[in-house]
């Protein structure tokens, strides 16, 4: 009886200290038709949501979610939140955190073709109950929000003890006058991926598996200011405002919550990153000495681990299970030759240097010519004919692409299309791949019979491909196609395709 008192006493304590915690997260890739849709800021809430929820302390009732709003849904969705902390019983214990992703232009939230004042965000922070209030703002010149009450640019603030703080601080993706930049790379925009993989352990500087807001804040900043600088040469820096009695740190994210993750020993020292099986998402990345573990929290799956020490380079595979933690230690890594890095936050590949690097986006595209040679109609020899297309690439893995090409023959009045997957063994100086498919090809002209204009076909090739560019890459390729119609036609050929990959900068500049 006294022990089922006891866990009653204990989860009536859990449930208080979680419902003390509240969110309002709100994400609008739409910013009306004045300025380009952004592609993560929706993806971003819903991350964040996911974190706060699993590793924050927030129940999922106490987290609001607004995608895709107006100014006349944000402001029923801050209505709501108000109510939610005046109904709660000691609103001067609560922490409530708003987030921001999306368009803005210095004096307002870009809301569809709506806009919300900046001020009424202000007003509405300073009116609600909580004790402790953080504004975060993912989003162009979102530094007017730290501005509007005075604030200053980059260097972190240090608060302790989270139960003596009360106030408000308010965290901005980019200065006043700075635009904010996402990435197709990382697929999300460069603050909030750097502000969430914090939050999951690499911002966990000392080393307790608690991440607070300062040293969450000290790693997004530094971050988002190497990415920015390295990729796009506009440099985003990350502003704050704060106004806090009494002194306190306040935890963001309990790691010790995290069903599943990885502990990277104390014996590992250097760089790490912490890559999907694929190496293209990036879940964390971090330097530690030799003097502190560093677990990360992560969800079941598949994951390559980097680790550089100067120019030593080792890798390590894992699968993670549900419910399950995974321990590297230093002698686990697999030495690799250090190769030129095609990776955001990265200054090294994390492959061996015989293997195909990463692109930086996962489609290519380019020009293609080639001479056909199919049996000719008038004699039993073989006519030959010009071909011109486009061709086109989707990177799935360092041994597997998809291929889509549009090409014409022009002697032969042809127009078609293909679609198929190729295969590929890596070399020192390229890579030699094979792959098969299908497609469709339609003949032009007054003379062709209607039943035979019309022609499936199924084709096959191999060939060589080499880099030319950190961009482009130069193919080779040897083709063998035959239709499928009334009669059965072959095509032989060769084909010479080069293929761009972009966009040149990695790091999109938002407007």
């Amino acid at each position: 009886m006294f022990r089922t008192a006891l866990l009653f006493i204990a989860f009536i304590l859990l449930q208080s200290a979680s419902a003390y915690r509240y969110a309002l997260l709100i994400g609008q890739n739409d910013g009306g038709n004045k300025v380009e849709d952004l592609r993560f800021a929706e993806e971003d809430t819903r991350r964040f949501a996911d974190v706060l929820v699993k590793l924050g302390g927030f129940e999922r009732s106490n987290v609001i979610t607004a995608l895709r709003p107006d100014s006349s849904d944000l402001q029923n969705h801050l209505s709501r939140a108000a109510r939610l902390l005046k109904s709660e019983r000691d609103p001067q214990n609560s922490l409530f955190l708003l987030y921001y992703s999306g368009h803005a232009d210095g004096q307002s939230l870009l809301l569809e073709e709506t806009k919300y004042p900046i001020g009424k965000i202000e007003s509405f922070l300073d009116s609600i109950p909580a004790g402790i209030r953080i504004g975060i703002f993912d989003a162009c010149q979102s530094g007017a929000v730290a501005v509007y009450k005075g604030g200053t640019r980059a260097e972190p603030f240090f608060l302790r003890d989270q139960q003596k703080i009360k106030g408000q601080v308010i965290i901005a993706s980019s200065a006043a006058n700075e635009r904010a930049q996402e990435s197709q790379s990382l697929k999300s925009s460069v603050f909030s991926f750097h502000w969430l993989n914090g939050l999951r352990g690499s911002a966990d500087f000392s080393a307790d598996r608690k991440v607070t807001l300062n040293e969450a804040y000290q790693y997004a900043y530094r971050k988002t200011v190497e990415t920015s600088a390295l990729t796009s040469g506009e440099i985003q820096h990350p502003s704050y405002r704060f106004n806090i009695s009494g002194q306190g740190d306040i935890m963001l994210t309990d790691l010790q919550n995290s069903s599943s993750g990885l502990i990277v020993e104390k014996e590992c020292i250097g760089k790490f990153l912490v890559l999907s099986e694929s190496y293209l998402d990036v879940y964390a990345d971090f330097h530690k000495e030799d003097n502190r573990d560093v677990f990360i929290s992560l969800p079941p799956g598949k994951y390559s681990v980097v680790n550089a020490r100067g120019k030593d380079v080792g890798t390590y595979q894992f699968e993670l299970n549900r419910n399950k933690t995974h321990q590297v230690l230093s002698s686990m890594f697999i030495p690799n030759t250090l190769t030129e890095s095609r990776l955001k936050g990265g200054d090294f590949n994390p492959e061996e240097s015989t293997e195909h690097p990463v692109p930086l986006t996962r489609f290519g595209w380019g020009p293609g010519f080639g001479l056909s040679l199919m049996p000719s109609e008038e004699n039993e020899g073989w006519g030959r004919d010009l071909l011109l297309g486009l061709c086109g690439q989707y990177y799935l893995n360092n041994n597997a692409d998809l291929f889509f090409d549009f090409y014409g023959l022009v002697s032969g009045k042809t127009v078609g299309a293909d679609l198929g997957l190729d295969g590929s063994l890596n070399l020192d100086g390229g890579r030699i791949f094979a792959g098969a498919g299908c497609g469709f090809q339609y003949r032009i002209g007054d003379n062709v019979n209607s039943s035979e204009a019309a022609m499936p076909f199924l084709t096959a090739h191999m060939g060589f491909s080499a880099d030319l560019s950190r961009q482009a890459q130069l193919q080779l390729r040897v083709p063998y196609s035959v239709s499928l119609n009334s009669r059965i036609n072959h095509r032989v050929g060769i084909e010479f395709r080069v293929l761009f990959r972009g966009p040149y900068s990695d790091v999109g500049v938002l407007k």
